[in-house]
């Protein structure tokens, strides 16, 4: 079974230190992100539209590291957004 490969879209680095794993991961060159867009309809009240940016489409074996906002908005399988607790200097993945 072949491994997943971690992409980070995310504008920071990224450390992951575990018992098992120590990975770093550089920040991305164009973070995947959200656009908020004001819009005004025939009526004239105000809305928002929201748009992923920079959100490459599933590829498989690879795994990306999105903000949680990204992930929330995406609803893939293949994204993971980084926590970490109180007390951590590194972070763990949460599958969304």
């Amino acid at each position: 079974m072949a491994q997943d490969r971690f992409v980070s879209l995310l504008p920071h680095v990224l450390r992951i230190k575990t018992e098992q794993v120590d990975l770093t991961l550089p920040a991305a060159t164009v973070a995947a992100s959200i656009r908020l867009s004001h819009l005004v309809n025939d009526s004239g009240i105000p809305t928002y539209s929201e748009t992923l940016e920079n959100l490459p489409s599933p590829c498989r074996g690879v795994v990306y590291i999105v903000t949680r906002d990204v992930a929330m908005r995406a609803r893939r399988a293949d994204l993971r957004v980084p926590i970490m607790t109180a007390f951590d200097t590194c972070c763990a993945l949460l599958i969304m």
